[in-house]
């Protein structure tokens, strides 16, 4: 099976950009996807947070909803329909979540949410999010319980999680084509288990889940070498899981860290990240701040000379924090 022509089938809808579309939104100028924090209030303690400075930012003033409704609408007119809802926070703390949620669905965007799961209390809400068209990527790091909470920082988490699993199955979110369900896995040096990593990766792969399993973005707690993997130890994990895709499923591609199962991220391409704060990076993770909402529209942000040369180059997967960290940088990609 051919990566590039079957990218939309082993990826999470609101992930699934294939190299065709990017090329015909590159050459039209449109927007494919907007990430995008609804709050910076969480309720665990996650040692490996690459959030924590936006998390505990005390100095700035988040956006309103009136403004975030407006951002999301200024990318569809730009030709989003994804939108990434990544935190900084657990996006489901947030008082306008479901006002929201019911916006872009309004929108006919996906709305793809990264949830701890941990505010997810009844089946009756996972249903609701599901007749809202919402994509899940559930933080699953692993079945082992205690690390889990150990991992979060929460008693009661790991079994929680699970449960939460077992009602957005019964829901039927991975029963569509790309499925509605992944699993963000993070692989830390001090807690990762590489038969269970690649365990999980071969259960997903089994139930229709994406697995979005990679090394730490080395950012806010994560920038730290004793949790880290280093290029090396995370190109042996994704070339097991590639010699797993190989001779179990008749999968070929070339890896690209940082990302397991041969996905590579084109968001840098067609998309950009705003913060709770307004800022307008090219990602949640990179550090390449392209301009201020609402001082400047989207568009006129889109737009600039900067958003363009970030925009330039192929992203096909490089991750431009990972690399850096790594002392790979490209010169490319310096800005």
């Amino acid at each position: 099976m051919n990566y590039d022509n079957k990218i939309g089938t082993r990826v999470v809808r609101g992930l699934d950009f294939s190299p065709e579309s990017v090329d015909k939104a590159r050459s039209e100028n449109k927007m494919l996807v907007l990430d995008m924090d609804f709050t910076t209030k969480c309720n665990l303690r996650c040692f490996y947070c690459d959030r924590s400075p936006d998390i505990n930012e005390k100095q700035k003033e988040e956006i309103t909803l009136s403004e975030r409704k407006d951002v999301i609408f200024q990318a569809n007119r730009l030709g989003a329909w994804a939108v990434g809802i990544l935190g900084a926070g657990e996006p489901m703390l947030d008082p306008a979540f479901w006002e929201l949620i019911e916006y872009i669905d309004s929108l006919n965007m996906v709305p793809l949410l990264y949830t701890s799961g941990w505010e997810i209390k009844s089946i009756d809400t996972v249903k609701e999010l599901f007749d809202h068209n919402v994509s899940i990527m559930l933080k699953y790091n692993t079945e082992k319980e205690f690390l889990a909470d150990k991992m979060v920082g929460v008693k009661g988490y790991g079994s929680h999680v699970k449960t939460v699993m077992k009602w957005l199955l019964a829901a039927g979110f991975n029963k569509s084509t790309p499925t509605r369900l992944a699993i963000n896995v993070v692989a830390t040096k001090n807690t990762l288990d590489e038969d269970e990593f690649l365990n999980l990766f071969i259960w997903c792969r089994e139930n229709n889940i994406y697995m979005h399993g990679q090394s730490l973005i080395p950012s806010g707690k994560a920038d730290n070498i004793q949790f880290t993997l280093n290029k090396t130890e995370a190109v042996s994990l994704l070339q097991k899981g590639q010699q797993i895709d190989q001779e179990r499923y008749g999968f070929n591609y070339s890896i690209v860290p940082p990302i397991i199962g041969g996905f590579r991220c084109r968001k840098v391409n067609v998309g950009m990240f705003i913060n709770a704060y307004g800022e307008v990076w090219d990602c949640n993770g990179s550090g390449r701040k392209l301009g201020s909402f609402p001082e400047l529209t989207l568009e006129e942000i889109w737009n600039s000379n900067k958003a363009k040369k970030v925009r330039e180059p192929l992203q096909e997967g490089f991750c431009h924090i990972r690399e850096s960290w790594w002392g790979n940088i490209d010169n490319g990609w310096k800005m």
